[in-house]
C-alpha cells in the first residue's frame, strides 16, 4: 500500500516533468513563430524551470522521508524551510498510507495545545492516549504521558507522528 502510494507519487511527478517539457517546446514554437515575445518566452521558461526543479526535489525529498520511514531505527526527523515552500504539502504526501497522526501546532498556551492535540490523538482513534489514560508515571493528561503512550504504540507497529507547526 504504502509502496503503491509512492509509485503513484513519482508517476505524477514524472507526468508534471513531462507536461513541462512539451509546454517548453510549445512556447518555443511560438515564440519562433511570433506568436510570442522573447521577453514573454523567457519568462514563461524560467517560470516552467523553477517547477520542474521543486518537483525534482520534491521527488527527492520524498524518497528520502521514504527510506528513513522503512529503516528499522526508531527516529527523529526534522523537516524545515522557509514558509510557502511546501512543507506541509510534502508532509501530507509522506504521510499518505501510513499509520499516522497529523498534528497542527498553533502558537497558543501549553493547555490549549495540549487539548487540540488530545483531540487529535482522539480523531486518529490511537487506543488509552486520547483518553489521557495513566502511563504508570502519573493519572493527570499532560503531554509527557501522550508521548509516553504513543511511544508504546509504535514499539508494536510503525507509527508516524508529525507536528506541523504554523
Amino acid at each position: 500500500d504504502q509502496i503503491a502510494a509512492y509509485k503513484q507519487e513519482s508517476a505524477d511527478c514524472e507526468k508534471k516533468r513531462e507536461q513541462i517539457k512539451v509546454q517548453n517546446q510549445k512556447n518555443y514554437e511560438k515564440y519562433h513563430e511570433g506568436q510570442m515575445s522573447r521577453d514573454e518566452f523567457l519568462s514563461e521558461k524560467k517560470q516552467l524551470e523553477e517547477e520542474r526543479e521543486r518537483l525534482q526535489r520534491r521527488k527527492k525529498e520524498l524518497e528520502a522521508l521514504n527510506a528513513f520511514y522503512e529503516g528499522d531505527k526508531e527516529a527523529l526527523a526534522c523537516v524545515s524551510g522557509a514558509l510557502g515552500m511546501g512543507k506541509t504539502t510534502l508532509l501530507r504526501h509522506f504521510a499518505d498510507g501510513k499509520k499516522a497522526i497529523y498534528f497542527h501546532a498553533y502558537e497558543t498556551t501549553g493547555k490549549q495545545e495540549l487539548s487540540m492535540f488530545t483531540q487529535v490523538l482522539a480523531k486518529a482513534d490511537i487506543a488509552g492516549v486520547a483518553a489521557g489514560e495513566d502511563t504508570g508515571k502519573r493519572s493527570e493528561a499532560s503531554l509527557e504521558n501522550l508521548l509516553d503512550a504513543i511511544t508504546e504504540i509504535a514499539k508494536q507497529e510503525k507509527l508516524l507522528l508529525v507536528i506541523d507547526q504554523y
